[in-house]
């Protein structure tokens, strides 16, 4: 999976970009305070808000953004974000998948329309088994009916072209619109079935300080359940990290 078309409208210093994306790599040339960073934050808006992997990455990237406090989390800072509050924001990210990843999908339509109603029931992440009773209820049947045919209908159009769409608009009132829910399903489930290490949707933001250290780093069910969550909802920290490894093991 790779992203093959990146259009980004009216986000911070950027007005409308519309780009072709390589499988292979591509650079972003231009002088300090263009906007090459902000491109990245906007993929990284796009998809953590669409398909966030852990319950707190949301949250997280409105608050590297300057778009939310964690003080007032439920208020919409929306300056942050918007180069002109008149106009809507628009992030649509088109990712192109492979065979096998498409095979992946039509092996589990069942379990990514059960994602797709714990989503909509804000449930995202809880466990299965607490939702168990709930899932069995008549009420639930009939949604899961529901989710099914949009995965169905999802499923036949990614067999024809092979690409999904993350798409997000945003209203500077802070309401947004999903372009396509079962697109956002098929991204976050590829993306829960691969290890840590194989998932490289990632970036690093531009910071060219002196690393700081860092406390050790404990082994219980809590903290293991806090690195996953920083590991995968701040890159800021995850790069931090790394410049830590870099100085301890080479420069020092």
């Amino acid at each position: 999976m790779h992203i093959a078309h990146l259009t980004i409208k009216n986000f911070r210093a950027l007005d409308d970009i519309q780009t072709d994306l390589t499988p292979r790599i591509n650079v972003i040339v231009g002088p300090n305070a263009i906007g090459k960073t902000t491109i990245l934050q906007a993929l990284r808006l796009a998809k953590g808000v669409l398909a966030p992997r852990t319950q707190g990455e949301s949250q997280q990237i409105l608050y590297s953004l300057g778009a939310a406090s964690p003080n007032l989390p439920e208020r919409f800072l929306t300056n942050a974000l918007f180069r002109d509050e008149a106009k809507p924001l628009e992030i649509r990210c088109t990712f192109r998948l492979t065979d096998k990843e498409i095979e992946t999908l039509e092996q589990a339509p069942q379990e990514i329309a059960r994602s797709l109603v714990q989503a909509r029931l804000g449930q995202a992440f809880a466990n299965p088994t607490a939702l168990m009773r709930f899932l069995n209820s008549p009420v639930a049947q009939q949604e899961l009916s529901v989710a099914t045919k949009e995965i169905d209908k999802g499923l036949a159009a990614l067999r024809k072209n092979k690409t999904v769409v993350l798409g997000i608009t945003i209203q500077a009132s802070g309401e947004s619109n999903a372009h396509n829910v079962a697109n956002s399903m098929f991204v976050s489930f590829l993306e829960r079935a691969l290890p840590l290490q194989l998932t490289l949707f990632s970036y690093f933001p531009a910071d060219r300080a002196m690393p700081m250290s860092e406390g050790l780093v404990n082994i219980g069910g809590f903290d293991i359940h806090q690195q996953l969550e920083s590991h995968n909802a701040r890159p800021q920290l995850k790069y931090e990290r790394l410049k830590n490894t870099i100085f301890s093991t080479v420069i020092r």
